[in-house]
Order: C-alpha cells, then structure tokens, then sequence
C-alpha cells in the first residue's frame, strides 16, 4: 500500500483483523492472527518471584491490584480532546484515595497505579497500600509491566487496551470510567456500542466504583461469563506462543 513501509500487522483474532484492516488501510492478507508478543510474559510469570523483586523482604497481600489509566490529552493542535481532564490520575471527580486504601487496607490488599508515561501530575504520593510508579521503577526492579501485570489478581483501567489482554488470565476487572460519554465524543470506539465489548460493567462514579472493587475483595467474580465471552471473540489462541507464532510467519515470508 502506498505510504506504508510495514510488511504486515499483528492481530488476536479475525474480529480484530477486520478492525485493523479498517482502521490502517491494510490487506487483509497482511493483518496475520497470531496473538500479540508482549501477552507472552503476562501468561509466563511466577507471581511470588514478581512480588519479592518489586518488595524484597515484603509479605505479598492477599490480594494485588493494578491500576492502569489510559492518557487524557488536553486539546491538541488539531482541536480534538480525548474525554475529560478530571484533575487527577483516576479521572474521577470526588475520588478519595485515602478512603480507597482504608478499604484496601482493612482488606489486606494493595493497589498499585501506573499513570500512562506522558501523563503529568504535580503529585502522585504513596498510601500505605496504595502505590504508585513509573518506567524508572520497573527498571529498576528489572520487572516489565506485562511481568507486573501477569501477577495481578486484578486489573483496574478505563478504556485502555490492557483490558483485553488481562481477559486471557481470566481474572477480574475493574473498569472506572467517569468521561466514557465525552470520550465517545471526541475519540470515539473501534467497537459500538462499546458498552457491548467490556468485559466489565463500567462504574461513573467512585460510590459506583468502590462497590465493584467490594466484590472483586470478597471472592467474587460477578463478570465471569461476559468476559469469557469477549475473550472467545477477541482471541484465536490463548497461550503464550504469540512470538514464536509471529516469529515463523517472519521467517517463512523474508524465505
């Protein structure tokens, strides 16, 4: 195709195919299904070894949170803005992180969030089960964040396409999502209704969303079905040779 350099694109399955043929103007024969590569780490981790690099010397909580926001720009130069700016990390208006860890902590659970890399906050400080990190502190533990996602009991974001993936752990998600209607406006979905492809309810509000994290702390696993189902619509294979697969289809076509 004219103006593209690439040689092919990566899918999960032939919904995503389809997508992606629509979204980047490519053949269909060069969107292959494989899996994507960076699944392959979040489905080969010992969630223990993961806990004692990031917190040597720490007892893992009984349950593990992990929180990953999807980027809010403000209008750009273009004039398009995605959703709303909330005024804080969780893009939610009357967020109370000192209740969110009291709950945590009462759980004996921590959360830890990691704001998409080029978000900005002039202060992003630490509770005592409610962290935060960045790029640096993976480095510096030599963790990756799908090695960090892997040994998560549960995942916390809003649209972010991490919501996907996690689906293939089959473990439960949490979904905050405040500005879903003003990001519908302004972005807009590859899949509508988007309501229709989540693998979770989506909470607007902290009441709505401290009630969904009651349950994911009491054992219970309300979106079961509904995630399994997306999982069978989003993937073609769910184990950990995505790489391999994507390596032999390089191979075979460069011979």
């Amino acid at each position: 195709m004219e103006g593209r350099s690439d040689t092919f694109l990566v899918a999960t399955s032939k919904c995503t195919q389809e997508v992606f043929v629509k979204a980047f103007g490519m053949p269909k024969d060069r969107v292959i299904i494989t899996g994507q590569a960076r699944t392959d780490r979040m489905l080969n981790v010992d969630a223990q070894a993961i806990w004692d690099l990031a917190f040597p010397g720490t007892p893992r909580p009984r349950q593990l949170f992990l929180w990953l926001p999807t980027f809010r720009s403000g209008p750009t130069l273009s004039g398009q803005a995605d959703g709303s700016i909330l005024g804080n990390v969780f893009n939610c208006v009357d967020f109370s992180e000192a209740a969110f860890n009291a709950l945590l902590k009462a759980n004996d659970a921590v959360c830890i969030v990691k704001p998409h890399p080029l978000a900005s906050y002039e202060s992003l400080d630490s509770f005592s089960n409610l962290l935060f990190i960045n790029e640096d502190w993976l480095l510096d533990r030599r963790i990756t964040l799908y090695q960090l996602t892997g040994s998560a009991d549960c995942l916390i974001s809003d649209i972010s396409s991490i919501i996907a993936d996690f689906m293939l752990l089959d473990r439960p998600i949490v979904l905050l999502f405040e500005d879903a209607d003003e990001y519908n406006r302004s972005r807009g979905f590859s899949f509508e209704p988007i309501s229709d492809f989540l693998p979770a309810e989506m909470s607007r509000d902290f009441n709505g969303f401290m009630t969904e994290i009651g349950e994911v702390l009491a054992g219970k696993d309300p979106y079961n079905a509904r995630r399994n189902n997306l999982k069978s619509l989003f993937f073609e294979y769910t184990d950990s040779g995505a790489a391999d697969r994507i390596l032999k289809h390089v191979v075979r076509d460069v011979l």
